[in-house]
């Protein structure tokens, strides 16, 4: 990386984390790296390698190419997990023969794909989605009653943030199949909001 590409990196490591009331000691601990690395990202004299890039970045609540822009990374990772995300929706009507997660395991984990599509980390949200999406199928074909409302809206979380991926990167007909996913799964809540949210 060259030398006004690094400083620029390093200004833009240093606002975001000015802008979230971070020190540097703050953002090392958050992100497992030394105070010193931090340090010498920020003022230009080191280049972050791609796994301290995607700690900082989560420390910060970033996608790396916020940071890093112009980066093909992200879009590499994302086009990656694009086929996962349909594999895991290709059936999404036949039944699965697992045994689904806990409901409120699940749904914990489902609020980060939330968190992650509010603040534009779309690397994140495409390598958890086809496992998610895959879970919350395997929930709502084996639950029923309140249960089965509870995973349907999961599903239909899902099924949005993995559309925010598919959509912002031009995998267009993917991004129409989510959302017809997310329709599907937003008639079986019995929630007008959730209904209205996938219109």
């Amino acid at each position: 990386m060259p030398v006004a590409s690094r400083r620029e990196v390093g200004q833009r490591i240093a606002t975001i984390r000015r802008s979230r009331r971070m020190t540097q000691a703050d953002l090392a601990r958050a992100a497992f790296v030394s105070l010193a690395t931090v340090k010498g990202i920020e003022r230009g004299v080191r280049s972050p390698s791609d796994d301290t890039l995607d700690s900082i970045s989560t420390a910060l609540n970033v996608d790396p190419s916020r940071i890093v822009v112009g980066s093909s990374r992200t879009d590499s990772r994302v086009h990656a997990a694009l086929p996962e995300i349909s594999a895991a929706i290709a059936a999404y009507d036949i039944p699965a023969d697992t045994n689904p997660r806990p409901l409120d395991e699940l749904a914990e984990d489902i609020d980060y794909l939330v968190q992650w599509r509010l603040a534009a980390q779309y690397a994140r949200i495409a390598e958890h989605a086809p496992h998610r999406l895959t879970e919350s199928l395997v929930a709502l074909h084996h639950t029923n009653g309140a249960e089965q409302l509870h995973a349907a809206r999961l599903l239909a979380v899902v099924a949005r943030s993995a559309d925010a991926v598919a959509y912002k990167f031009g995998a267009l007909d993917l991004s129409a199949r989510l959302v017809e996913l997310m329709r599907w799964a937003a008639d079986q809540t019995e929630s007008r909001i959730v209904q209205a949210t996938a219109a």
